[in-house]
């Protein structure tokens, strides 16, 4: 069994259905290479997923190679939760939120390791 995502960042992560479309506007920031991929992949007004939950196994070097199954619930300009168990004995999680980010901001908290948590 995986770390479960704690209710308070699925709700701030998956929102109601916010219609949007892909639009040029995605591309702004992104490298050059991945701009022209997404330009020839996705079509201007495809509508765009608000989340999606990523599963993901195989295996992990933690001294030796362990097996391991994480998931991860994506949700692009919002943040992500990655939970993740290997061997079947440790777990952990990684994650990130534009909540957070704003927060460690407005105290005056920025640089690596602020607007995210680790276990």
């Amino acid at each position: 069994m995986l770390v479960a995502v704690p209710v308070g960042i699925r709700r701030q992560l998956i929102r109601p259905s916010e219609r949007t479309e892909f639009s040029e506007a995605e591309l702004d920031g992104l490298a050059d290479p991945v701009r022209r991929y997404l330009r020839a992949a996705v079509s201007p007004g495809t509508p765009l997923a608000t989340a999606a939950w990523l599963h993901m196994r195989g295996q992990i070097k933690l001294g030796r190679w362990l097996p391991f199954r994480a998931r991860q619930l994506l949700a692009p300009h919002h943040g992500y939760h990655w939970a993740a168990r290997a061997a079947g004995l440790i777990s952990g999680f990684d994650q990130y939120t534009a909540r957070a980010r704003a927060d460690a901001l407005e105290a005056g908290r920025t640089g690596p390791g602020h607007g995210c948590r680790r276990a």
